[in-house]
């Protein structure tokens, strides 16, 4: 009995181990937060009519070369949003004068939207699911007493 005991808690130890050095890692080396995690500017460009999404993406990257991402925002493949992940004014300027250039936007403040996003906290992606899971086990908890008080868990 005390054999199998000890082969439990030197598994019980291992885990525990292995538990403390990634909570260590996340803390010391961070997470790796992909592009809508972390803060960026998002440009949001109304075009006119159906855009190709490649003429965009040349444009972007003739300017900037940091990370970015270029997708259509709805179905009907005429607004694009631009994320770009730290851009400077003077790009970010190039990039507007660019397509303006490129579709013939009359006014820009009205086809060109920039938007700076803040970053998300880690903690804010997983508060939702703290309570659910304490409740689980303390609902555990209470079951595996009562299933096992005659093996005498108690004591």
């Amino acid at each position: 009995m005390k054999k199998e005991m000890k082969k439990k808690l030197i598994i019980f130890g291992i885990a525990l181990v292995v538990i403390a050095v990634g909570i260590v890692m996340a803390c010391t080396l961070k997470f790796n937060r992909s592009l809508e995690f972390g803060s960026y500017t998002n440009l949001n460009v109304y075009m006119k009519e159906q855009s190709n999404l490649d003429d965009v993406r040349q444009i972007v990257s003739e300017v900037f070369s940091g990370k970015y991402k270029v997708e259509y925002t709805d179905e009907f493949y005429d607004t694009v949003s631009i994320k770009l992940k730290d851009i400077t004014d003077e790009q970010l300027q190039n990039i507007k004068d660019k397509l303006v250039e490129k579709y013939g936007f009359d006014e820009i403040d009205n086809y060109i939207i920039e938007i700076d996003v803040p970053a998300i906290r880690i903690y804010d992606l997983g508060k939702d699911y703290i309570a659910p899971i304490v409740l689980s086990f303390v609902i555990i908890f209470i079951y595996n007493g009562i299933a096992f008080r005659k093996l005498g868990i108690y004591k």
